[in-house]
Parts: C-alpha cells; structure tokens; sequence
C-alpha cells in the first residue's frame, strides 16, 4: 500500500543491525535452465557484431540461441558468403537487416524470419545508420562455450 525511501530503510537496518540487503529478495540462478536478462553473456565481438548467449551450454543441447547486434555502416565490400553444417532461424527484432543467400539479396524488416540450410552460401549485413538485432537459433552450436 506503500512504500519506503532508502534512507528510511538503512535506519531501521542499523537498529536491526543488518545489511541492507537483508530485506530484498535476490534473484535466484536457476543453473541450466533459466537465463534472466542480466545474466546474458556477451561472448563475441567483432568488427561489426556483438553476440550474447541466451541459453546456458548445458551438455547434449543441439541448439544455440543467440541475440546479435550488427552495428550500423558496414560496407558492402566488407561481405563475403559463407557456408557451414546445420540450420539457422533468424528472426529480425530491430533495424533492416539486410541477407545474402546464394547469390540473392534480401531485406528483412522487423518481424520478418528466415529458417534455411545454414549449408546455402549467406551472410547478413547492416547497411543502415542504426542498429539491427536479431534472434539467431543455430544448430549444431557454432560457438563452443569457452
């Protein structure tokens, strides 16, 4: 029905001779199977993308889900196909992400997905002046946990 300043707080935490931490309740980790939005681990940077991890590497999971971050301005010299085992789904969250697969060039607007044969030459770029994020599952795992 109310509630209560810090400053208030830290006097009755001194009165009661407790940390202040002692009346909020911290967010438990649940090991293997939850990942909360602070928990998510930036675990490549390159030149134009930034990578989290939105699953824990847990032992015989085939899926790698991922958030990316493609920073604006890249060039289209900077794009190069490439081809590699498995599958991705790649949903477009922000920004125009524009895609190359074999030979074709698409742009994917907010909302769109594509899900292919990560074995079909592509590469996806950010040609605009603002970020684009993507939710990107691939399988298997193209990045090993370090």
């Amino acid at each position: 029905m109310t509630s209560i300043a810090i400053t208030s707080l830290e006097k009755i935490a001194k009165v009661l001779e407790v940390d202040l931490s002692y009346f909020f309740t911290l967010p438990q980790k649940h090991e293997g199977l939850i990942v909360r939005s602070y928990e998510q681990e930036v675990f490549s940077v390159e030149e134009s993308r930034i990578y989290h991890r939105l699953a824990n590497d847990l032992n015989g999971k085939i899926l790698e889900p991922m958030l990316i971050t493609l920073l604006p301005n890249q060039s289209r010299e900077e794009i190069t196909t490439y081809s590699h085992e498995g599958e991705e789904f790649v949903y477009v969250l922000e920004g125009i992400l524009t895609i190359f697969i074999d030979g074709e060039e698409y742009q994917l607007n907010p909302g769109d997905s594509i899900h292919m044969s990560s074995t079909i030459p592509h590469e996806w770029a950010n040609f605009t002046n603002k970020l684009v994020k993507v939710l990107c599952v691939s399988s298997p795992k193209i990045f090993p946990k370090k």
